[in-house]
């Protein structure tokens, strides 16, 4: 029996929802999406073992524990904030939205919807991550792609992040999503992710977040990288 996994997914925690077939909820859970939280979870969703994933936005605030359950030979569909508020609203009357509910809304709308995108590993999102470990534990500048470098470790200079910056956030408020070999940080994606998964009524306080986010990188303030699990072995090489 295959079971769906619903996620509704944030910057320090993750809810699921695992339903049958039939759309009855099996268990339900909430984590930390440290490395304890996310081991806790992978061990609690192991129990059945014929499953699949269903996170709501895995281009956006979702991408990071989506690529990370990829790397670790889950399947995982994505799942449009658009389609898991229909299906909320369907369910409940309303569009009210809590964790709980969220999770439950996004597993129906992938047992309903049998024709998601599956989530593939992203190349991109190792670069950058690769990146950001680059920039966090190296104490000599970093190369750029002049000195012989492949690309993975160039860091791009405040007028260029500027101009980056920019760019992505237009494109985060017409909900496109955000790009991660970007050379923004961990906490500015988070910030530009949360922006586009709030298309299309984004507040303008999730804008000025953003741009207090980014401003933060600029002067080295923002707090240190939560480096994926699957990365953490390069810190030695």
């Amino acid at each position: 029996m295959k079971v769906i996994i619903g996620m509704d997914p944030h910057k320090r925690s993750a809810t699921i929802e695992i339903i049958d077939p039939t759309g009855t909820a099996l268990a339900t859970g909430r984590y930390g999406t440290d490395n304890a939280g996310y081991s806790e979870m992978l061990i609690a969703a192991r129990k059945y073992k014929d499953r699949v994933w269903a996170i709501e936005g895995c281009n956006g605030i979702g991408r990071h524990i989506a690529h990370r359950l990829v790397h670790d030979s889950e399947t995982v569909i994505d799942v449009s904030a658009k389609l898991s508020a229909q299906i909320r609203v369907f369910t409940t009357g309303n569009g009210r939205k809590t964790d709980p509910v969220d999770a439950h809304s996004v597993a129906l709308a992938a047992l309903r919807s049998p024709n998601l995108r599956q989530v593939h590993a992203d190349s991109e999102l190792i670069a950058w991550a690769c990146s950001l470990i680059a920039a966090a534990n190296s104490a000599a500048p970093a190369p750029t792609p002049s000195t012989g470098c492949t690309g993975c470790c160039w860091k791009p200079d405040d007028q260029q992040l500027k101009s980056t910056f920019e760019g992505a956030l237009a494109r985060a408020t017409a909900g496109e999503g955000v790009r991660t070999d970007s050379g923004l940080d961990f906490e500015t994606f988070t910030a530009l992710a949360n922006v586009s998964a709030a298309w299309p009524t984004v507040p303008p306080t999730l804008i000025e977040a953003a741009r207090a986010t980014f401003a933060r990188q600029l002067d080295g303030s923002n707090g240190a990288v939560d480096v994926p699990s699957f990365l953490r072995g390069r810190r030695d090489s």
